[in-house]
């Protein structure tokens, strides 16, 4: 219980609405509150799936390190926007903010997925 306790504290601090999941998993992921993001995703009280756009997010929002953990969670369904997700992966490597390992990672598996036509 606890943990639901904290994630409506976060909404009131935040001013979010309880019932948007997508603004709520990005202030956790930014924050780097993985438990509560897993909590968001497991529990039948939110019953919150995962998407390409939380994931997007989450890089547009420079959580490079979040972004390798929720890759290698969600890789499978990661598929139908990888031309948008290289491009700011790209325009992240110009960001000085030291998360150089967690990008080249995260770039190196979605240029391998790009179709070349």
């Amino acid at each position: 219980m606890r943990i639901r306790e904290t994630i409506l504290s976060y909404c009131k601090k935040g001013k979010l609405e309880t019932t948007d999941e997508r603004e709520m998993f990005l202030l956790f992921a930014i924050k780097r509150k993985l438990k509560l993001m897993s909590f968001m995703i497991n529990s039948d009280e939110f019953g919150m799936e995962f998407t390409e756009d939380n994931f997007i997010d989450v890089i547009e929002n420079s959580a490079y390190d979040m972004g390798v953990l929720l890759y290698r969670e969600y890789f499978l369904i990661l598929n139908e926007r990888v031309e948008k997700i290289v491009t700011l992966l790209i325009n992240g490597l110009t960001e000085n903010n030291g998360m150089l390992e967690a990008k080249t990672f995260l770039l190196k598996r979605f240029v391998a997925k790009m179709n070349y036509e």
